[in-house]
């Protein structure tokens, strides 16, 4: 599928496939599954320690998973970490949104 400028384009921006983040025996971020579609509004709700910021930052690129997979548009977050990181755009809160 290509979008009106030619891009490739995906209908999946965000594809989770059980990434997970160890720290020796500590589960920091354990199997997360999720697919996010092109035009949905998508946020992370849960306590203190859940492991919400943990899994932003490896599908930003910025962490990489202990095991699983995840890809943005279509890039994995770890052969193409500049590229997948690059096609993103995050919230941290109602005044302060950044892309990168």
């Amino acid at each position: 599928m290509k979008d009106r400028d030619g891009a490739r384009s995906h209908s999946h921006v965000v594809q989770a496939m059980e990434p997970s983040k160890g720290f020796g025996e500590f589960a920091a971020v354990d199997r997360v599954s999720s697919t996010i579609e092109r035009g949905t509004v998508f946020w992370f709700l849960g306590p203190n320690g859940a492991g919400k910021t943990r899994t932003i930052r490896m599908l930003l690129g910025l962490l990489r998973p202990t095991s699983g997979q995840a890809t943005v548009l279509g890039l994995d977050i770890v052969r193409h970490t500049a590229a997948s990181r690059s096609a993103s755009a995050t919230c941290h809160s109602a005044l302060a949104c950044t892309t990168t």
